[in-house]
Parts: C-alpha cells; structure tokens; sequence
C-alpha cells in the first residue's frame, strides 16, 4: 500500500505523500476494500496504524456491520512478534491478534516462529506437485542426458 523499492518514486513517505495518497491510490483503496468485505485476510508486518487504512475499516465496518451492536465475524487477522492489549482492544471485533511470542521467548524467538509458521502455512496452501510442471525448475527433475558418442549409437552394443 505504501510502494515498492522497485519504483522508489512512488513510496509513501513523507507527510505529503500521506495526505495525497486517497487522491493517487484510489483504485488500490478500493481493491483493498473489497476484499476486506469479501475475503478473510492475513495481515503480517502491518502495525495497523495508517490512517489511511483506517478509514477503509471504518467504512467497511459500515458496510459489514451498518448499525449492528452485535459484531460480525472478524474481516481480518493479524500475525504479532509480540501481544499489544491496546492495539488488540482497538481492533475488539474486527481484526484477530495471533502472538508468535512464546512464554519467556524474546523477539528474536518470535520472530522466528513466525518465519517457520509462514513456511508452513505456504506449503498447506501451496499443491505438493505444483512445481513439477512449471518450467523454471526443468532443470532440477531431470539430468540433461549426455549425447551418444558418434561410434555408438543407442542401439550399438559394447
């Protein structure tokens, strides 16, 4: 949502670029709502705390919700390093917390859980044979054969 290292141009950084940004993105905050209303979705190294993120949960909030006082379903879930009772009180309803920290674990525990549970969590998602077809590992599933020498061809005998 705030661009990529590949077009340094177009990251959002400066306060500019944050009160600019509904007016130069508009078409990915509608994506963005759409499958928050569609979709469950897995947040990871996201604080949630962008404004601009805010107000598409609030309107998807109103859409979702309207003026219920029950809740719905959560529309999205977030993996942590570590628990933070506000942000998870702020978020009551809307947004599931899982912690990767562990009882008496430091970050860089928690950080490494979390790689090993995207790992996992890509290869459930992921066809087990889904690679045996793709090109770009030809390579890898077979030796390339060598030629036959030219004195003996492949039905010669020794």
């Amino acid at each position: 949502m705030h661009g990529s290292v590949v077009r340094p141009d177009e990251i959002v950084l400066t306060r500019d670029d944050y009160l600019h940004y509904s007016a130069t993105r508009q078409a990915l905050l509608g994506i963005v709502q759409a499958m928050l209303m569609t979709r469950h979705m897995l947040f990871v190294g996201f604080s949630l705390s962008d404004d601009n993120f805010h107000r598409i949960a609030d309107d998807v909030r109103q859409v979702v919700r309207g003026n219920k006082d029950d809740p719905s379903e959560p529309f999205a879930t977030s993996v942590v390093l570590q628990s933070d009772l506000l942000l998870e009180e702020l978020w009551d309803g809307d947004v599931t917390f899982v912690s990767m920290r562990a009882n008496g674990g430091d970050i860089r525990d928690s950080a490494r859980q979390q790689e090993v549970f995207l790992d996992y969590l890509l290869a459930q998602s992921t066809p087990a044979t889904g690679h045996l077809l793709d090109p770009n590992f030809d390579g890898v599933l077979t030796r390339p054969r060598k030629p036959w020498p030219k004195r003996l061809g492949p039905s010669a005998t020794a």
